[in-house]
């Protein structure tokens, strides 16, 4: 299987990193008690293991305004666990794990991000695309999350923007005409699609906000919020390959035992993904408000074709 690698700017600044990523959104705070224990367990699990070289640590929130950032060590590790377990997480906090790669000048994965955003939770986890634990590492979280109101979450193979370079956002996507599974969203750009409350444009519209589900993985997980407008998703579990496990919080879509890429140069099947980008499609953000909202907009032609690409990857 071939991997992406690093995508430069202009062959040089390096603004997103091939990884295995875990995206959630949960429409509960960090400080709840539920939310605490699973934001604890995370952490253990990405720890577990984990070589200390080059990985920096950074936290903000409370009394703590300023996200700074130091190399770690069993008791920086000592420090962060015990500030994700007594902190009160109030909006905006947020703490970070990434490994700091001098040669690209930013970090990458290993990486996770526990943050308490205005209106959501947000979990971002990234693994080395290497790494053989990853498909174990997503059960591992999904088994932890089960009980939380999860309204949207993805899992797969993708490209991982550092939070300090949104302003390349429009960079992406990138590799969506070769790689057709990779997910290229990033977290803090898709949120508004999963947000309750009316943004100022509609309630000067008269609009009531509609969630929409900003993208799919290998797995997708979807909220119960969006199963009312999903009436034949139960049909999805008669197609070969294909797992689908409903809980009372969320519904789980995994697309074969292992994530891809969807490689065009190696003619992988992406019949799967497309299976559940069609079952989907009636709460999937429509083409005008994922084009514009997700990666900043197109500034030029070429940007208008890599989104038309990405946006329309697993139609049949």
């Amino acid at each position: 299987m071939t991997t992406p690698g690093p995508l430069r700017r202009d062959g040089e600044r390096v603004y997103a990193l091939p990884s295995f990523r875990i995206l959630l959104h949960i429409d509960r705070a960090l400080g709840d008690p539920s939310m605490k224990d699973a934001a604890g367990k995370l952490l253990a699990l990405f720890l577990e293991g984990l070589d200390h070289t080059d990985m920096i640590f950074g936290h903000a929130g409370g009394r703590i305004k300023k996200l700074g950032a130091e190399y770690i060590n069993d008791k920086v590790i000592a420090k962060a666990v015990k500030w994700a377990a007594e902190t009160e997480w109030q909006w905006p906090s947020t703490l970070r794990f990434a490994r700091w790669f001098d040669d690209f000048d930013c970090s990458g994965p290993p990486h996770i991000r526990l943050e308490q955003r205005a209106y959501l939770a947000t979990i971002q986890i990234e693994l080395p695309p290497d790494d053989p634990r990853c498909v174990i590492f997503a059960e591992r979280v999904q088994q932890i999350v089960a009980d939380l109101p999860v309204i949207w979450g993805v899992m797969g193979y993708g490209m991982f923007q550092p939070v300090a370079l949104d302003s390349l956002i429009f960079l992406l996507p990138r590799v969506a005409t070769r790689y057709r599974c990779a997910i290229e969203v990033q977290p803090d750009r898709v949120e508004s699609a999963l947000r309750r409350e009316a943004s100022f444009e509609q309630l000067r519209l008269g609009e009531t906000p509609v969630l929409s589900v900003p993208d799919i993985g290998w797995r997708t997980l979807v909220g119960r919020e969006f199963l009312e407008r999903l009436p034949d998703l139960a049909e999805l579990a008669g197609v070969e390959g294909l797992s689908v496990v409903a809980s009372e919080r969320f519904t789980s879509i995994t697309a074969g035992p292992q994530p891809i890429w969807g490689d065009v140069n190696e003619a992988e099947d992406i019949s799967l993904y497309s299976s559940v980008a069609d079952a989907l499609r009636p709460v999937r953000a429509d083409w005008p408000y994922a084009s514009k909202a997700f990666f900043g907009g197109a500034i030029d032609n070429s940007g208008l074709d890599r989104l038309e690409a990405w946006y329309g990857r697993f139609d049949a």
